[in-house]
């Protein structure tokens, strides 16, 4: 009979998160109300009898800075028959510094997940964003109420880990011209659609009237160019995520992190018809993509309002007339590893070892200071190989007849790799495709070692590299190294 109880506990404790992580941090410098003990009005104005006065301080934490007005009543109301009275408004230790409010998230989660026996999987999970806000208050005598928030700035970071794989292999053709390149300058024509939908429905007044581009003379709507903060940013995400410009996210703050992993296999060594012959195998993969906001901005043009958000903005660029995005960004970035793509590390029981990797990276950053895309790819492939001799024994003349024999093993290894990296320009509003620096590098290291004693070893090797850039102001040159050494460790 099966025990289904036990069946499913054993499988739940596969799957159940193995690590989690959530810091929250949030911190608020609040203005302060100070008192003074004023024995009667005349000597308030004159101070003649030369009274000390008595100062002290109320801090009152609100995480809304407007509240702290009806607090700073409320304590009048008790004091003053005490004879204490407020002798300033409600103000900062330094009445020129500005309110600060301070906020971090940090979020990491990991799962360990064993479907079979040796099969091993790492998930994980991340998204942290640290934010800054900061303000002033003043207060008016004539009204008796605080002025502000006066010059409202918000900057902070963001980072979260995501996926893109389904890109990571499109293919360029011979004039380095990518495929999702392209799609991403189509996906705008969705996403500026989507946008002046939104703003339409939100704000009666705007017309979503279609005005040319002046780069391309393509139509797109009133406020949402084609190098619209608000346009480009989705149409970026949707086309190297591979996802639907219809349905992606306008905001660039993408909430849900996406799963990471790592994946190992040991169980290869153990099948009968392996065993035989190997000690060990592994078979591993690790995947791993994160998108940054680098920094991000308020603009002081831009209304303190729940309203005005990506999709129902109303304050324009007088140069672009496009319309301003709640949250100035200077540079997105999808850093992107497959490191490795596929590795395997095998141990023969006759000492034979040897090992194969493919590594894929890709680093995309999208511009907005200059509209540009930069293209970072790296492929690697690595073989390596080793032997060890054992036992092997030496006889060495110490001088005259004597000699002395020496027993060690003779460790004996070749790697070779072939790296190629390539960095390319994409202009956004110019359609073009430049290879600004990058290369194709081979590299042969050859090596044998012997131990004469554990403090002395001797060693033989050979190291060729073959350099091979991709741009004309490079030339392809090589270096080329051999030769003995000894090590002596004492």
């Amino acid at each position: 009979m099966i025990d289904y109880h036990s069946t499913l506990l054993s499988a739940l404790k596969k799957i159940l998160p193995t690590h989690y992580e959530m810091t929250l941090h949030s911190g608020l410098e609040t203005p302060c109300i100070s008192y003074m003990e004023l024995y009667n009005a005349a000597e308030q104005e004159g101070d003649t009898l030369g009274y000390s006065r008595i100062q002290f301080q109320i801090k009152v934490w609100s995480n809304k800075i407007a509240d702290l007005q009806k607090y700073a009543l409320q304590i009048d109301a008790a004091l003053r028959p005490l004879g204490w009275k407020r002798v300033n408004a409600v103000e900062l230790h330094d009445p020129n510094s500005a309110m600060m409010q301070k906020s971090t998230e940090n979020i990491n989660a990991q799962i360990k997940v064993e479907p079979f026996k040796d099969f091993n999987i790492d998930i994980s999970f991340k998204r942290n964003q640290s934010e800054q806000f900061t303000c002033y208050y003043k207060y008016d005598a004539a009204t008796g109420m605080l002025n502000g928030p006066l010059s409202p700035l918000r900057t902070g970071r963001y980072s979260i880990s995501i996926i893109a794989l389904p890109t990571l292999f499109a293919a360029m053709d011979d004039n380095n011209v990518s495929s999702v390149f392209q799609t991403f300058l189509e996906n705008r024509d969705e996403i500026a659609r989507r946008l002046a939908s939104s703003n339409a429905a939100a704000n009666p007044d705007y017309s979503g009237m279609m005005i040319a581009d002046s780069a391309t003379g393509k139509l797109y709507p009133d406020g949402y160019g084609a190098l619209s903060q608000q346009v480009l940013i989705p149409a970026f995400l949707a086309a190297y995520t591979g996802s639907n410009p219809s349905t992606q996210s306008l905001s660039p703050f993408i909430k849900m992190p996406m799963p990471n992993w790592k994946i190992s296999y040991t169980g290869l060594s153990k099948l009968d018809w392996v065993k035989k012959w190997a000690n060990s195998i592994t078979i591993s993969s690790n995947y791993s993509c994160d998108y940054n906001i680098g920094a991000f901005t308020s603009d002081t043009r831009v209304p303190l309002d729940d309203r005005y958000d990506y999709g129902t903005e109303w304050v324009r660029n007088q140069i672009s007339n496009n319309f301003i995005a709640k949250d100035v960004i200077d540079q997105i970035t999808i850093s992107e590893q497959l490191s490795p793509l596929f590795k395997a590390d095998i141990n023969l029981k006759n000492s034979f070892q040897t090992n194969i990797e493919i590594r894929k990276e890709r680093t995309l950053s999208l511009s907005f200071a200059n509209s540009q895309v930069t293209e970072v790819n790296r492929t690697s492939y690595v073989l390596g190989a080793g032997y060890r001799f054992k036992d092997v024994e030496i006889n060495v003349r110490m001088g005259g007849e004597n000699t002395r024999k020496f027993k060690s093993d003779i460790l004996l290894k070749a790697d070779m790799s072939v790296n190629i990296n390539r960095t390319i320009l994409r202009k956004i509003d110019q359609n073009v495709n430049l290879v600004s620096s990058g290369s194709k590098v081979f590299t042969l290291n050859l090596s044998g070692e012997y131990s004469l004693t554990e403090q002395i070893i001797l060693k033989a090797y050979f190291e060729m590299t073959s350099n091979t850039p991709y741009v004309s102001n490079s030339y392809p040159n090589s270096t080329t190294q051999g030769g003995f050494s000894v090590r002596l460790t004492l």
